[in-house]
C-alpha cells in the first residue's frame, strides 16, 4: 500500500473527522467499458462511521499509569461492522506502548490481537507523533470493539487520543459472486477481464458515480478537471498493506472498504487507486472512468507528488516476506501487457517522468518513485523484488509498442547562424488520433503567433507591456480538442531562462518553452499541417533542439514529457544549431594617439610654413595688427580687415615624431610671444599679453564655407535617426517597426541597400573612427536585454561581422568606436541607473571590463585614445544641469574614473582637437551648451579637466575633423546658419560663415563631416555640400 495522502493535484473537500487522516493503499481505478448488469440489490448506505476519543492528560501532559493496563471501551457502534482502522497520537516512545484489539460477534468476544502501526497508511502532513494501523478485516461481522493500552511498569503512558472507525460493507445479500479472474494467457497485449465498479460496488457506489457525473458535489464522486487529466507515461505498483486472507475471503467487501476510507473518511472523493488485484487473479476497476477511451487517465491518488500520468496498481495484501499468489502474478502480468500496449509506453525502459523532472523505470514500486526526503517499504519486499520479472514479461508479450508520432518531420531554415539571427522552423503535424479533429482554434491571441519569432530567453508566457501574456494558454472550459500547439526547446532552458518577470513568468516550461498553435481550422484525423516558427539566439554556442505537440492542460499532446522520442509527443526530431560570431581581422596600426599627433603636426607644420612666408613678406606690426582684428572679431568687436593672405604653402615632409613635437612647440611657444590679446573662452592656457604695436584695426576678409553649387538634398526613404560616414559609404540609421539600417551613395544619396536591425529597436549608430567602412548600431533586444550590432562594407554591401546581447533593463545612449575598444552607454527608463559598458572588439565582441557608473545619462563619447588613453563622457545629471567625466584606461588594469566637472547647463555639442603644450599632449575639448560654448583643456596624462562654462546665445551643434585638426564647424541647428572657427589653445577665431539649405520649421538634428563633405539631417531629408576650408 502507499503512503500518500489525496494528491496535492486533486481539489479536495474539507477533511473534518480527525485530527489525523490516514494515508492510502496503492492503486487506481479503469473503466471496462460495457459493465454487467448489476447483481446487487440496492442498500441502504453502508454504515462508516469514526469517533475521536481523548484520553484525560495529567502529570505534565501524560497519563499516569501502573502496571494495568489502560482500557478503552467495550463500545458498540450503531452498526454492525466488518472493518475497523485506528489513528491515534502518541507523546513520547510509540515502541514503550502495546495496543490490542477484541470484538464481539454475537455476544462473543474473539481473541485479543496486536494493533500495529502501518507506515503506508500514514498521510504525507501528519502531525509529529501520528500513529494509524491498516483496516482490519472482521469475519464474521462485529457488534462491538474493546481496546487494551498496555505500557511497562513505572512507564507515563503517552497515547492522548484515538480515532476509530467502523465500516460494515456487506451487501444485502449473504450470496458470494464468482467473479471472473484474469489469470489466462492472453494474445500480446489483449485486454484482460475486469470487474467494473458497477459490479463490486454496491448502491451506494453507484449514487455517487452517477451523482458525480450529473455535477453534484455532496456525496459525489470526485470528478477531474481538464488539468488533471494527462496521457500516462508510468505505472506504480503497490500492495494494499492490509492483511492477507484465504482465497475465500470477501474480496469485493475489501475493495469496498478500501473505497469507503478513501472517499468517506478521508474525504477524496474517490478510491485512489486505478486497479486493484485480489489473491485468486481478479482485477477490479478502482477511480471512476479512471483510464478513458481516449488513452488518457485521470489523476489518482495512489503516490504522493508523482498521481498525475501514472497509473496505480495495487495488490491486495501484505508482501513482507509473503508472496502473491501464482493467480494474482498472471492477472497483473496480463494487466500490465494490456495497459503497455492502449497507453503506448514501452516496457522494461526508462522514461522522463515530466512533472517532478527525473527519469524511472516505465513499470516502477511505489518506494522508487519519492519525492526528496521521504519513503516507503511498498509494494513490499518481495513483491518489489518481483518487478524484474515483471517488466520482462511485459516486454516479452508486448513486444515494442508503436510509435504515436504527432510529428512527421522538422526542417531548419540554417543550421548555422550567427547571434540573433532568426532560425526558422517547419514542422510537419500529423493528427495522431483515430477519428477526432484537432485545432488550435480555443487560442485568442491579439497577435498572430504564426510564424512568430522567439527570442532565445523567452517563452510562450512572455508578458507585453502592459503585463498580459503573449500567448496564453487556452480556456480550461474550451475544446480540449481546439487547444493543440507545436512546441521547441533545448535542454536546461527552464533552469537558465524560467521565471523571469517579463520573458517568462512560469516555472516551468518542461524546456519546450517556444510554442505556435496548429492554427484554427480543424485538422482532420490522419491528416498532416505544416507550422512554422522561430528563434533568434543571443549567445554563441551549439543547441540541440528538440519537438513536440502540446494540448494545454493535458500534456505533450496527451502525455507528460518524456525522454524517449518514440513513445512520447516531445524531444522529437533533434537539430543541432550552431551559433557564431563571424570575426573581424584584427586591425595593425599604431596607437591612436601617436597617429593623432603625427597627423596633426604635419598639418600644424604645413600651417606654421604658411605663416612663417607671411612673416618674410609683411612687417611685424602687420602681422600684430592681423592677429589683432581676428581677436576683435572673435570678441564680437566690427568686421576688421585683415592683410592678404600669402598663396605660397609649402610641402610639409614626415617629421618623426620626437623631432615634430619639439618643433610643434618651439613654433607654438614663438607664435605665443608674438601675439598680442588671444581671447580665451575657458580656463586653461595661458594668456599673453603685450603693448599693441598699432591701434588701426583692419577689416577681416571671410574666406571659406560651403561651396556653391555643391548642394544636395534629397528625401529620405524612411525617417532618419542617426548618420554614419566613410570614404565610400553613408549609413543611415531609420525608425519604424521593425527599425533599419540603409547604406546610401555618399555622392549622389541614393539608397543601395537596406537591412534589419538585430533588434526592436535602434538607438545609436557610430563609423569606428581608425577602421575603414565598419559601423555599429546599438538598441533594446527585448525590454531586458541591450545590442551591438556590427557592420562591414564588403564589396559594395553592408554584412554583419559581430554581435553582443547582455542583459540590462535600459536603452542605449551613447557609442564610441575605435578599431579594439567599444564603448556603450546605457540608462534605465527611470534614469536612476547608469552603466558605461567596456567591449573589446578584436575578434568576437565581449565584455572585457566591469562596467562604469555614470552619474548620469551620457549624450556623447568623445575618444582620447584608442588603445590606453582618456575617454571623455559627457551628459546630463539632472534637469538643464551637463557633466563631464574623463575616463582612463590602463593595459591589465580596472577602468578608472577621473574627476568629473558638473555644469550650470545642458551640454548640446561635444568635440576636441588635439595639441602639445611643451611636448606634453594634451587635448581642448569644445562644448556648446543652450547658452553658447565652452572650451575645456584635459591633460593626456592624467585624464585631468580644466574649464568654465561661459554664457552665450542659441542651440548649437558642434563638429570636429581629423583632416583640420584646428577647425571647429559650429551650427545652429534652427536657422542652419554655419560658422567655421580656427582654434588656438582654448581661443577660437571666426574664419567664415555659411548657410545650409533648410526645410521651412524643420530643424537639423544631425550633422557629420567626413574629409571634406558636410552631411546632415533634418529627420525626413539628407543632404550633402562640399566644404571649403579656410587658407
Amino acid at each position: 500500500m502507499v503512503s500518500v495522502s489525496q494528491p496535492e493535484e486533486l481539489v479536495m473537500k474539507p477533511f473534518v473527522l480527525t485530527l489525523l487522516r490516514t494515508l492510502l493503499l496503492c492503486l487506481a481505478a479503469w473503466t471496462s467499458g460495457a459493465s454487467p448488469a448489476p447483481v446487487f440489490a440496492a442498500s441502504e448506505l453502508p454504515p462508516i462511521s469514526s469517533h475521536t476519543y481523548t484520553i484525560a492528560m495529567t502529570n505534565g501532559g501524560r497519563t499516569e499509569t501502573s502496571a494495568e493496563p489502560f482500557m478503552l471501551g467495550p463500545e458498540s457502534p450503531s452498526h454492525a461492522f466488518n472493518g475497523i482502522q485506528l489513528s491515534w497520537m502518541v507523546v513520547g516512545d510509540p515502541s514503550l506502548l502495546r495496543l490490542e484489539l477484541i470484538t464481539q460477534h454475537d455476544g462473543v468476544w474473539s481473541d485479543w490481537m496486536d494493533v500495529t502501526h502501518e507506515d503506508e497508511f500514514l498521510l504525507h502532513d501528519a502531525p509529529e507523533g501520528s500513529q494509524t494501523s491498516t483496516i482490519y478485516t472482521i469475519e464474521p461481522v462485529a457488534q462491538a470493539w474493546q481496546l487494551r493500552i498496555s505500557t511497562p511498569d513505572a512507564v507515563l503512558g503517552s497515547i492522548t487520543s484515538i480515532r476509530v472507525t467502523t465500516m460494515d460493507t456487506r451487501t444485502q445479500t449473504d450470496a458470494r459472486i464468482e467473479l471472473p479472474a484474469a489469470t489466462e494467457p492472453l494474445s500480446a497485449g489483449a485486454k484482460p477481464a475486469i470487474v467494473a465498479r458497477t459490479t463490486w460496488g454496491d448502491a451506494t457506489v453507484k449514487r455517487w458515480d452517477a451523482n458525480g457525473s450529473a455535477g453534484l458535489t455532496t456525496d459525489a464522486t470526485w470528478m477531474p478537471t481538464d488539468a488533471e487529466i494527462a496521457k500516462p507515461t508510468h505505472l506504480v505498483l503497490h500492495h494494499t498493506a492490509t492483511p492477507n486472507a484465504g482465497s475465500g475471503s470477501d474480496w469485493p467487501a475489501r475493495v469496498r472498504q478500501i473505497w469507503g476510507y478513501h472517499t468517506i473518511t478521508n474525504d477524496w472523493g474517490d478510491i485512489g487507486y486505478h486497479f486493484l488485484i485480489d489473491p485468486n487473479g481478479v482485477i477490479y476497476e478502482g477511480r471512476y472512468q479512471g483510464l478513458r477511451t481516449d488513452g488518457t487517465v485521470i489523476d489518482g491518488a495512489h503516490n504522493y507528488g508523482f498521481n498525475r500520468g501514472t497509473i496505480g496498481i495495487a495488490m491486495l495484501g501484505t508482501f513482507e516476506g509473503v508472496t502473491p499468489t501464482a493467480q494474482a502474478q498472471a492477472a497483473l502480468d496480463n494487466l500490465v501487457a494490456y495497459l503497455m500496449t492502449s497507453a503506448r509506453i514501452q516496457p522494461d525502459t526508462t522514461a522522463y517522468y515530466a512533472h517532478q523532472r527525473m527519469t524511472l523505470n516505465t513499470i516502477v514500486g511505489h518506494r522508487d518513485a519519492q519525492l526528496p526526503g521521504r519513503s516507503t517499504a511498498c509494494p513490499g519486499t518481495t513483491l518489489h523484488a518481483l518487478l524484474p520479472s515483471i517488466r520482462v514479461k511485459a516486454r516479452a508479450a508486448v513486444g515494442v509498442a508503436p510509435a504515436q508520432r504527432w510529428l512527421t518531420g522538422v526542417t531548419v531554415s540554417d543550421a548555422d547562424v550567427m547571434v540573433g539571427e532568426p532560425v526558422i522552423f517547419r514542422m510537419t503535424v500529423r493528427n495522431a488520433y483515430a477519428d477526432t479533429p484537432i485545432s488550435g482554434s480555443a487560442f485568442t491571441f491579439p497577435v498572430s503567433d504564426s510564424g512568430y519569432v522567439y527570442q532565445q530567453n523567452e517563452c510562450w508566457a512572455k508578458q507585453n507591456a502592459g503585463g498580459a501574456p503573449f500567448f496564453p494558454k487556452a480556456s480550461v472550459g474550451s475544446n480540449r480538442y481546439a487547444r493543440f500547439r507545436v512546441m521547441a526547446g533545448i535542454r536546461d532552458w527552464d533552469t537558465r531562462y524560467a521565471t523571469r518577470t517579463t520573458t517568462c513568468p512560469v516555472s516551468s516550461t518542461e524546456n519546450h518553452p517556444w510554442r505556435w498553435s496548429i492554427g484554427a481550422a480543424p485538422l482532420a484525423a490522419g491528416t498532416t499541417r505544416v507550422i512554422s516558427g522561430g528563434v533568434r539566439f543571443s549567445a554563441p554556442g551549439t543547441y540541440t533542439v528538440s519537438f513536440g505537440m502540446m494540448k494545454d492542460w493535458i500534456g505533450y499532446p496527451d502525455n507528460p514529457c518524456s525522454d524517449s522520442p518514440t513513445y512520447a509527443a516531445c524531444a522529437l526530431f533533434p537539430k543541432t544549431i550552431t551559433v557564431h560570431m563571424r570575426t573581424t581581422p584584427t586591425p595593425t596600426r599604431p596607437p591612436a594617439l601617436r597617429t593623432q599627433l603625427a597627423r596633426e603636426t604635419v598639418y600644424a607644420v604645413r600651417r606654421t610654413a604658411t605663416a612663417v612666408a607671411r612673416v618674410a613678406q609683411a612687417t611685424q606690426t602687420a602681422l600684430l595688427a592681423e592677429m589683432t582684428a581676428t581677436a576683435a572679431v572673435a570678441a564680437g568687436s566690427p568686421t576688421a580687415t585683415a592683410s592678404p593672405t600669402a598663396t605660397v604653402t609649402p610641402t610639409a615632409t614626415a617629421i618623426p615624431l620626437q623631432q615634430t613635437a619639439q618643433r610643434l612647440a618651439a613654433i607654438t611657444q614663438t607664435a605665443l610671444a608674438q601675439r598680442t590679446v588671444i581671447p580665451t573662452a575657458g580656463v586653461g592656457s595661458p594668456t599673453a599679453t603685450r603693448t599693441r604695436t598699432s591701434t588701426r584695426t583692419p577689416t577681416a576678409v571671410l574666406v571659406g564655407g560651403l561651396q556653391p553649387g555643391t548642394f544636395l538634398s534629397r528625401a529620405a526613404v524612411n525617417s532618419v535617426n542617426a548618420l554614419a560616414v566613410s570614404a565610400a559609404a553613408l549609413v543611415v540609421l531609420e525608425s519604424g517597426m521593425p527599425p533599419g539600417i540603409a547604406l546610401y551613395n555618399p555622392l549622389t544619396l541614393t539608397q543601395v541597400q537596406r537591412l534589419p536591425v538585430r533588434g526592436s529597436t535602434a538607438n545609436v549608430l557610430v563609423a569606428d573612427s581608425t577602421l575603414p567602412n565598419v559601423f555599429y548600431v546599438a538598441g533594446t533586444f527585448t525590454p531586458e536585454f541591450v545590442y551591438v550590432q556590427r557592420l562591414s562594407l564588403v564589396s559594395g554591401t553592408l554584412r554583419e561581422t559581430g554581435y553582443w546581447l547582455s542583459e540590462f533593463t535600459g536603452t542605449p545612449t551613447a557609442l564610441l568606436a575605435n578599431g579594439s575598444r567599444l564603448l556603450l552607454s546605457v540608462s534605465n527608463a527611470a534614469q536612476t541607473v547608469h552603466r558605461l559598458i567596456h567591449l573589446s572588439t578584436v575578434g568576437a565582441l565581449a565584455e572585457d571590463k566591469a562596467r562604469t557608473v555614470l552619474p548620469g545619462v551620457a549624450w556623447q563619447l568623445i575618444d582620447g585614445d584608442g588603445v590606453a588613453g582618456q575617454v571623455t563622457v559627457t551628459g546630463r545629471i539632472s534637469g538643464d544641469k551637463g557633466y563631464l567625466l574623463p575616463i582612463t584606461y590602463v593595459a591589465n588594469a580596472p577602468v578608472r574614473r577621473g574627476v568629473q566637472l558638473t555644469t550650470t547647463t545642458a551640454l548640446n555639442g561635444f568635440c576636441r582637437t588635439w595639441r602639445f603644450l611643451a611636448a606634453v599632449p594634451f587635448a581642448h575639448l569644445y562644448v556648446a551648451t543652450n547658452s553658447g560654448m565652452s572650451a575645456f583643456t584635459q591633460d593626456l596624462n592624467t585624464g585631468a579637466l580644466r574649464g568654465n562654462l561661459t554664457t552665450g546665445s542659441g542651440e548649437q551643434l558642434l563638429v570636429c575633423t581629423d583632416r583640420h585638426p584646428d577647425m571647429l564647424v559650429r551650427i545652429n541647428p534652427g536657422t542652419g546658419s554655419l560658422t567655421m572657427l580656427q582654434t588656438i589653445g582654448t581661443a577660437y577665431h571666426l574664419r567664415a560663415t555659411s548657410q545650409i539649405p533648410m526645410r521651412k520649421d524643420t530643424p537639423l538634428l544631425i550633422t557629420r563631416i567626413f574629409g571634406d563633405t558636410l552631411y546632415w539631417t533634418d529627420g525626413l531629408s539628407i543632404g550633402r555640400a562640399i566644404i571649403q576650408w579656410p587658407r
